[in-house]
């Protein structure tokens, strides 16, 4: 049985179930976002961990309980439905999830839904784990293997094809497997032969499915910010790929046409025919004072959107405009509709970078008079968090000025407003401007309320400040240019807060109020208001907490201390890979860009390094080899907090396959490390209970799932630095746990 010709169709089958369920889980964060709120799609992440534990519990409590004589029998039969049930739970889910409205009052049961597949993948896994214990090293290589491949794959296929189109292909190849798996004689060659018909007409001629995928029916419930918008509000264009869904909506209120990312981020795409005069009613817009006061001669639009903010630059005569916008599906919405818009992300004068803001203004060489951010960044449901906002931002910001050049924020609220405020004045004192001279490089202008209601929506209730700009300059401003402000709010719908010169008074924060607002790249939570993790949070950690409390530390109550012993094992390995993995994931995102894609790269580079460490246990014969990988780890980790930052600021510039490949390499050594101690346990626990393989499977997941929150709840508190820390300790107590404990077992 432990021969490799036997175990060769478990390792693919493992290889393909792997690859299948980080796929889904990508999907269904996408599916999730475009209509639930950013905090409901960390749960979602959590349970479908979670999920993947409770399978191998299951195995544990019910197939393992049976007499030896009808327990492989079980097995087999649970390992046949859960590779069915996997297949078609991922197709029904979805379908169920795009074509059913949805409602905020049932969140929790699409949460809890959406952890179906994984409890189907988590019961495959643990029985593959269970029937060849002896060769974990290998399953755990192809389990780790898959899952970065799939990691990889999925980006191509939300690129290029719908979502629909996309499940429906992961899982005709799981009903594939399944089929030569599990189906006898001619029913194999049959069902194989059919199944992977169906496959290749869904790759190569699939384009119904994704014609059909437009119509999004979740979107005629209460979706976020679609629900809130008045005058019938219909989507004409749709555009999904693995960053966000991105939409244009029409309402019978006004011409303009809003661009929405996941039901939450909204802009404005303005009607414009070339004549500036049929939209000189725009200079009364807030947003439109930075581009009119002071040099002019060229501007940084970070986060353009539907390209209101570029038609205010042209609009005041800024004709040389660099619009950075990190949604290619907003790009690509503007230009299907660039006989409305005047074209306006292509118009002569205007060069049009997809790319994360922060990430091309480091490796941009250019100054500008003019860098301006508008309402970049609301609470959509990013998995992590934006940098555009941080002390180090604003730094580069102020660098990439002109002698005169003006930073400008256009805020949502107080929180945002208190929060920027705060960040500008640390980094002008940090720069050698005085406290006496900090008020007189700093503008604010209100934006005055109205009846737009989408405004209302979009905005902060209740608040003083109403949309607030920030201009900030390195010198301080003339006083032509706070008579040219003042002059132009008055003629528009702003109200001057405060303006240098003209005999107000800026009343600055406090130190101690500055240290409680600033944010920066270690702890760069800008739309956070709660100090430290949010109640959300908060409860998501207690929930998991909890639950495996309930569901997957019972096995091992009532068990030897030996058992017990390999149940902390396996708890502190999930715990460590978690307090790594997380932090390492936003460390990567000023380097590569694009959150998705470091997402992609990170999970896929660990992961294939795990299972190259994974596959090399097999020929390792030293009980203390765990050891010598926590240590390792955390060394390695001490290195990564002291010398990563330092060291990717030299390749920022290089080409984004080549930074791919950087990552790679520098994470490889790491993740080798990290995938040796998971199969070791698995072989040894084998040694003394077999029955008990699922359950340390169980552990495993539930203590991932508590220290992927864990990590987050940390990181807000004191910062991803400090949690990458608390990994490195992990593992030390891991090896220290392993050297102490379980090396003297008999």
């Amino acid at each position: 049985m432990n021969s490799a010709k036997n175990t060769f169709p478990v390792l693919s089958s493992v290889f393909v179930v792997s690859t299948s369920l980080i796929m889904y889980e990508i999907i269904l964060t996408r599916l999730y976002s475009a209509v639930m709120w950013y905090h409901f799609v960390s749960l979602a992440v959590s349970i479908a961990l979670f999920s993947l534990a409770l399978g191998g519990i299951l195995v544990y409590r019910y197939p393992l309980k049976e007499k030896k004589k009808r327990q492989n029998l079980k097995l087999k039969t649970w390992e046949r439905s859960s590779l069915t049930g996997l297949a078609v739970s991922i197709l029904i889910l979805t379908l169920v999830f795009y074509r059913v409205p949805y409602h905020n009052d049932l969140y929790m049961i699409y949460i809890l839904a959406g952890g179906i597949p994984f409890v189907f993948g988590g019961i495959y896994l643990s029985i593959s784990f269970f029937n060849f214990p002896s060769q974990s090293s290998y399953i755990y290589f192809a389990d780790l293997i898959g899952s970065a491949a799939g990691g990889a794959l999925i980006m191509k296929l939300l690129n290029d094809y719908s979502i629909m189109r996309t499940v429906v292909i992961i899982s005709l190849v799981l009903l594939v497997v399944m089929a030569i798996r599990f189906l006898p004689g001619k029913k194999r060659l049959l069902g194989s032969v059919l199944t992977s018909f169906m496959f290749i007409i869904a790759v190569f001629f699939g384009g119904i499915i994704d014609e059909w995928s437009v119509n999004f029916k979740a979107y005629q419930g209460e979706p976020k910010m679609l629900g809130m918008l008045s005058g019938n509000p219909q989507s004409i264009f749709t555009t999904w790929d693995s960053l966000a869904k991105t939409d244009v909506i029409e309402t019978d209120k006004d011409n303009n046409k809003i661009v929405l990312v996941d039901g939450a981020a909204s802009s404005y795409m303005l009607p414009f025919n070339g004549n500036y005069q049929e939209v000189s009613n725009l200079r009364k817009e807030t947003g439109y004072l930075p581009f009119a006061v002071g040099e002019r001669d060229n501007a940084l639009i970070i986060g353009p959107g539907g390209g209101k903010d570029i038609l205010l630059a042209h609009l005041a005569g800024v004709h040389d405009i660099t619009a950075v916008e990190i949604n290619p599906g907003t790009v690509r919405a503007a230009r299907k509709f660039k006989d409305f818009n005047g074209n306006i992300y292509d118009r002569p004068g205007t060069k049009t970078h997809v790319i994360d803001g922060r990430t091309f203004i480091s490796q941009d060489k250019n100054k500008y008079d003019i860098i301006y951010l508008s309402l970049v960044m609301t609470k959509a449901s990013e998995m992590q968090e934006n940098y555009i906002y941080t002390a180090e931002a604003f730094e580069e910001y102020l660098n990439h000025l002109t002698e005169e050049g003006k930073l400008a924020f256009l805020l949502h609220g107080e929180s945002d407003f208190s929060k920027a405020l705060a960040t500008a004045i640390k980094v002008l004192d940090k720069r050698g401007i005085s406290r006496a001279e900090i008020a007189n490089h700093i503008a604010i202008v209100n934006t005055q309320k109205d009846n737009d209601k989408e405004l209302e929506a979009a905005g902060q209730h209740g608040e003083k400040l109403y949309y607030p700009l920030l201009i900030v300059k390195n010198t301080p401003f003339k006083q032509t240019e706070a008579n040219a402000l003042l002059a132009l709010s008055q003629q528009g719908s702003s109200n001057p807060v405060y303006l240098p010169q003209k005999g107000t008074e800026l009343k600055l924060p406090s130190n101690d109020d500055l240290e409680s607002w600033v944010v920066n790249d270690n702890k760069p939570f800008f739309y956070n208001s709660s100090n430290g993790a949010p109640k959300s949070v908060w409860a998501i950690l207690i929930v998991m907490t909890l639950g495996g409390l309930i569901f997957i530390y019972p096995p091992l109550r009532h068990r030897s201390k030996e058992v017990k012993h390999y149940g902390s094992y396996f708890a502190l390995l999930g715990i460590s890979f978690m307090l790594i993995e997380i932090p390492l994931l936003q460390n990567f995102i000023l380097f590569l860009g694009r959150p998705t894609l470091t997402f992609s790269t990170v999970i896929a580079s660990l992961l294939f390094a795990g299972g190259l460490g994974s596959f090399a246990t097999s020929f390792f014969k030293r009980d203390n080899t765990p050891v010598l990988a926590g240590i390792g780890i955390a060394l390695m980790v001490l290195i990564m907090n002291l010398k990563l930052d330092d060291f990717l600021a030299g390749y920022q510039g290089v080409p984004i396959l080549n930074k791919i490949m950087i990552v790679f390499l520098v994470l490889l050594p790491l993740g080798f490390l990290m995938g040796i101690p998971f199969p070791v346990g698995i072989k040894r626990m084998e040694e003394k209970n077999r029955n008990f393989v699922p359950v340390m499977w169980g552990i495993n997941g539930w203590m991932s799932v508590v220290g992927s929150v864990g990590a987050l709840v940390l990181a807000m508190h004191f910062g991803f630095t400090q949690t990458l820390y608390m990994g490195a300790i992990g593992y030390l107590l891991f090896a220290v746990f392993t050297l102490k404990v379980m090396t003297k077992l008999p």
